[in-house]
Formats: structure tokens, sequence, C-alpha cells
């Protein structure tokens, strides 16, 4: 199965690394030169392209035309739009998704026929917690802030957050737990708040910071 992916960002990357492990053909469609770059040094310069994947000639070369599967992952709605639109018009593409960061268009992608979308805010909750396993760190947006980024994952067996009070866990400079997801309810976090396995949790944090979180929250 052929696979295109555009958006290269953390949540892309993630679902582009399971499912390569699947052995299904994958192609990241990138169209930030640093982080194309660090894609290509990631997963070799055959699965990574270079270029706006709203762009016809993009697409073409990606190969959309003989694509299973064309997953647009931007952080723009109205590029996942396009993307998903002449994925299915123009190339013909059996199956697309699209990610929704803005709950308020969903309405629009149904109206032009894009059926299978997964919301930013839901990933990790919902249908993104069936391609991508458990114990790893994505981010979900990058915030008006060009610092701060909004990042989630889902607790496994094997994090060492479990049975600590929010009060115990030190975290990096700037960084805050914002709320967790607990038998698909969301909830604030409180000082005494004790995570358990499967809990889905948000956090803000820098960019500078991911890693250190990634090692607090994903040990």
């Amino acid at each position: 199965m052929y696979t295109i992916i555009v958006g290269g960002g953390r949540i892309g990357s993630c679902l582009a690394s399971k499912l390569f492990k699947r052995e299904n053909e994958i192609l990241i469609v990138e169209k930030d030169l640093e982080r194309y770059r660090y894609l290509q040094s990631s997963f070799g310069e055959n699965m990574v392209q270079f270029g706006d994947g709203c762009e016809l000639m993009v697409q073409k070369e990606s190969g959309f035309s003989r694509a299973d599967v064309v997953v647009a992952a931007t952080g723009q709605d109205a590029d996942n739009l396009i993307i998903s639109q002449l994925a299915k018009s123009k190339w013909e593409v059996n199956r697309t998704i699209a990610r929704i960061n803005n709950p308020k268009n969903e309405q629009l992608f149904k109206k032009v026929g894009i059926n299978e979308y997964i919301h930013a805010s839901e990933i990790v909750a919902s249908l993104m917690e069936q391609k991508i396993e458990t114990d790893e760190m994505l981010t979900l947006s990058n915030l008006v802030h060009e610092r701060y980024e909004l990042v989630e994952t889902i607790l496994s067996s094997r994090s060492p957050l479990l049975g600590l009070n929010c009060s115990e866990i030190e975290l990096p400079e700037s960084t805050f737990f914002l709320f967790y997801i607990r038998d698909n309810v969301a909830h604030t976090v409180a000082s005494d708040t004790v995570f358990e396995a499967g809990d889905a949790i948000a956090v803000l944090t820098t960019r500078d910071n991911i890693p250190e979180v990634d090692a607090i929250l994903c040990d």
C-alpha cells in the first residue's frame, strides 16, 4: 500500500514511522526546508519530498495518481482541505484522511465530501490512538507565539509518572499540564491529580524543552 503523508510534523512523522514498520510504502511531503532536512536524516531521502503539497506539480511528482491513501496532516485546515479535494477529484485517490485543527471547519470538510478526518484536539484520545502506539509524545500544534508548542501523549504502564501526585512531578521552566483525558472524559489537572496508565495528557511547553518533557512523560 502506498501512503502519502502531507505535513511532516510530529503527527505526520509518527504516523509514517508506524506505517513503515508494517512494510508499507510511505512518502512524506514537507514544505519547511529545516523540517524536510530533519526528516531526510530520520527516514532517508527516498521517503521524503520537499515541496508544497497543495501544488499540483508537487502532487504529480509525489505520485498522487498511484497512491492508495493520502493523509493531509498539516497545521493549516485550508491546506488540508485543498490537498484532500485534489487527491479525490484530480487524482482519484481511493482514501483521503484530513487533519482538522479547528472543529468549526468540520462541516466544510463534510460539505465537499471529505468524510474521513481527524480532529487535532482528539488525536490522542480517539482515531490516532489506533494508528500510533502509546508512550510516544506528539506535537499537536504550534501556538501563535512560535516559542511554545502543545504536546500530548498517552501514558503507558512504563511511564514514570504513574502513582505520582502532580505536585511531585518536576517539569522544566515554562512547562505546564493543561488537561488529561481518562475514559474519554477531559479533566483539569490539579496538584493532587494522580495519573494512570492510558491517560492522555496535554502539556504546554517551549520547543527547547521538548526533549526533556519527552523524557519525563515517555521514559
